[in-house]
């Protein structure tokens, strides 16, 4: 993986030192000038017996060249990105991210910034459009990228290219929406649980009134509502509360749990250990029309189709109403739902599903 990354910046500085050769002739007059120093340097008392450092501190003096990979060298050990103008006119952005597609980025996940907004704005090449400085300062992980196409008025399409440019930088990551309500988090496989480390030490320094990094983490551990946990553990004010939260999940130390929604299908309500039901025994549509009728003037419409399985199952086991009521107990349903039963298995029975209304 270094090895790539090496590979990717060398290559990268490669073709803009091709690009400035042909159209002014730079890397020649910058080989000359280091060839010149070199000589000089070897030829002057103060170059005896000195060391490479010293000799790479006299190119510098002499060299842009030499300036620029210095500082690309610093920039890239520091911070993994640089951007420097390359003879003093080509704008060079290079990485140690080895260069991938990064996943496009759906409308309801929210855009998290893994560095200091005021940081990165500075940062920003000042060629920079508009339009990126308005996402950057807008960028919230509570808010989804379809909303921040509401607020700032751009295309869905010019906002997902911008968080893929962020993401390519390492300047921000993908994470669904959060909510305090309903986002639950739990503790990642990768979590540092040592007390010494530099992990600890950064989590110190950015939160001195909290406890140790390893016990906060502890306090994530359950798999938990965000609300419940600032409710149990913190006494921190809401900004606060969602610096700690956006600090952990930028280093990959929480995991958003996905929620799941169960989706009930109409033949549910039959219960799969019965036997089918018999087709001589199945509701006609005029049974269907007169039972709906009488549940849309009772306000027992959502209960239609709990009601045509007991009809169902009244007509082909011959059960009576107290076994239904008890059915209706068994699978946890309220008394309003269990009368409501009562009622239309009643309705059937006696009153006959051709009576009017």
């Amino acid at each position: 993986r270094q090895a790539e990354a090496c590979f990717q910046v060398s290559a990268q500085l490669a073709k803009a030192t091709v690009v400035e050769e042909h159209r002014c002739g730079y890397l020649t007059a910058e080989v000359d000038k280091l060839d010149s120093a070199t000589r000089s340097f070897d030829d002057s008392d103060d170059g005896k017996g000195t060391t490479f450092e010293a000799l790479t501190d006299y190119w510098m003096q002499c060299s842009s060249l030499a300036q620029t990979l210095v500082t690309v060298y610093q920039e890239l050990r520091q911070t993994g990105s640089s951007s420097v103008l390359f003879n003093g006119c080509l704008l060079v952005h290079l990485s140690t991210a080895v260069t991938e597609e990064p996943p496009i980025p759906s409308s309801y996940q929210a855009l998290l910034l893994t560095c200091d907004e005021e940081q990165l704005q500075s940062e920003l090449p000042i060629d920079c459009a508009a339009a990126v400085r308005r996402v950057v300062h807008a960028a919230d992980p509570r808010r989804s990228l379809a909303d921040l196409v509401v607020t700032l008025g751009l295309p869905l399409q010019q906002v997902v290219n911008i968080a893929k440019h962020l993401i390519y930088w390492k300047k921000a990551i993908m994470v669904h929406k959060i909510s305090r309500q309903r986002t639950k988090v739990a503790l990642a496989s990768t979590a540092p649980l040592t007390w010494d480390g530099p992990d600890a030490e950064a989590f110190r320094v950015a939160f001195p009134r909290l406890p140790p990094l390893p016990e906060v983490l502890h306090m994530f551990s359950a798999g938990r509502l965000l609300k419940d946990v600032e409710e149990d553990y913190f006494r921190l004010e809401a900004a606060e509360f969602d610096k700690v939260v956006n600090w952990l999940l930028v280093r990959g130390f929480l995991e958003q749990l996905p929620a799941f929604y169960h989706y009930i299908p109409e033949d549910s309500w039959f219960d799969p250990d019965d036997p089918a039901p018999d087709p001589q025994g199945a509701l006609t549509p005029a049974e269907l029309t007169g039972m709906q009728k009488v549940l849309q003037a009772n306000g027992y419409a959502d209960d239609l189709q709990f009601a045509k399985w007991l009809v169902n199952a009244c007509k082909t086991k011959h059960l009576d109403v107290q076994t239904l009521e008890n059915l209706a107990r068994e699978r946890s349903k309220p008394e309003r739902f269990v009368r409501r039963c009562s009622f239309l298995v009643k309705y059937e029975c006696d009153a006959g599903p051709e009576q009017s209304v």
